[in-house]
């Protein structure tokens, strides 16, 4: 069958003891005896090294197939200009020793790409990519849901991505030679914080199948990475596809006696805190509002709570909310690229230090930056 399951990157310290033995080195190695492709996401942050790219190759089977994400330089920082393209001819120099093993690029645009206004910006990406390269794009705002955007695509035989995740609906497109499925999960409020359920997993499985009568081949990624959820579930489909042989089956007796969705550490506050934590997810990203989530209590440390300033540390990182001067000042580099493109965007250790607070004053602080263009952004301490 020309579908081939896993999941969204591999190394993740949290699947040992649940998929991978305890303190696994080889984790690729390990992963690539239940799989036969992987979605790369560190791309998305750097370009990988030769050396690394090398390793990737000689610690995967002869048929194994790698996707990956292209840098987020090219599409948050340098949004897809003419520019992005030398970056773009850069990257592909950089995974050239895995273009044997190689399935699908994926563009992901950053949510605040939309339709009306950048539409010719993305044909005139598409139209100077290297045709001997699979693309895939995926978009996250609604308004690319277009015919005329899917006829775009098809006509440079790039893959609509089809995602299962609240953003957007789950809908197939095929657009492409290739399509690719990407599950990020349905948590309420960390999307991959999410185990699929049996019955979901079956929705699915039939469109996959009917898209692969369609197409040369189809890749499926599990983006839900919390608890291994992502290989659970990527298993779980590989048998409702037929395609499992009996050391997966054992694998996936072993997940699912083990596993269990209730969880009792930091990811799991953010499902129990309200309303008022779920509205600040309006002014963060998915991505830094998952690593906030993540940031350890011990590492913040209140400082001041008056009713004209707010002063805290975390994770090194100073922190200071002006409610008077409605001024925010922080210093860590994610800040600091936020505020050089003015954007506002708050950063994990922003978003950490708001969790530790009561609701009542997170309304109150959420409250007071409605009107975003009266507070003022400063990358700088102050004591």
């Amino acid at each position: 069958m020309n579908v081939r399951v896993g999941s969204s990157g591999w190394s993740y310290e949290a699947w040992e003891g649940l998929f991978y033995p305890l303190n696994e080195k080889e984790k690729l190695k390990f992963y690539s005896r239940y799989f036969d492709t992987v979605e790369v996401d560190s791309t998305f942050y750097s370009f990988p090294s030769n050396f690394v790219v090398q390793s990737w190759v000689k610690n995967t089977p002869e048929n194994f197939i790698f996707s990956l994400k292209i840098p987020k330089i090219i599409t948050h920082e340098k949004k897809l200009s003419s520019e992005s393209l030398l970056d773009l001819n850069r990257f592909l120099d950089s995974i050239e020793p895995l273009k044997t093993k190689l399935g699908l690029l994926l563009i992901q645009l950053p949510p605040y790409f939309r339709k009306e206004r950048h539409l010719e910006r993305l044909e005139d990406f598409l139209q100077n990519l290297n045709t001997s390269y699979n693309w895939a794009i995926e978009f996250r705002d609604p308004s690319w849901i277009d015919k005329g955007v899917f006829s775009l695509l098809e006509r440079y035989n790039v893959a609509y991505t089809i995602v299962d995740e609240p953003l957007l609906p789950g809908e197939v497109h095929v657009t492409s030679s290739y399509s690719i499925f990407r599950f990020h999960g349905r948590g309420k409020s960390i999307w991959y914080n999410y185990l699929y359920k049996e019955e979901e997993i079956e929705d699915w499985s039939s469109k996959i199948l009917d898209t692969a009568k369609k197409c040369k081949g189809v890749y499926v990624y599990f983006n839900n990475h919390y608890r291994a959820f992502a290989v659970t579930n990527a298993l779980q489909l590989l048998k409702k596809l037929g395609m499992t042989k009996k050391e997966q089956e054992d694998m996936l007796n072993k997940l699912s006696s083990s596993i269990k969705t209730e969880y009792k550490g930091l990811l799991g506050f953010a499902e129990k805190k309200g309303e008022a934590l779920q509205e600040l997810k309006k002014f963060t990203t998915e991505s830094r509002f998952e690593r906030a989530m993540a940031i350890d209590k011990k590492e913040i440390n209140v400082l001041e709570l008056s009713s004209s300033r707010w002063r805290a540390w975390v994770s090194g990182y100073f922190i200071e909310i002006d409610f008077e001067n409605k001024t925010i000042k922080h210093e860590c580099q994610d800040w600091i690229k936020n505020v050089e493109a003015n954007e506002f965007l708050l950063c994990k250790h922003i978003v950490a230090f708001m969790r530790e607070l009561p609701d009542d004053l997170l309304n109150n602080f959420l409250s007071s930056i409605g009107n975003r263009s009266d507070w003022k952004l400063e990358a700088r301490i102050s004591f």
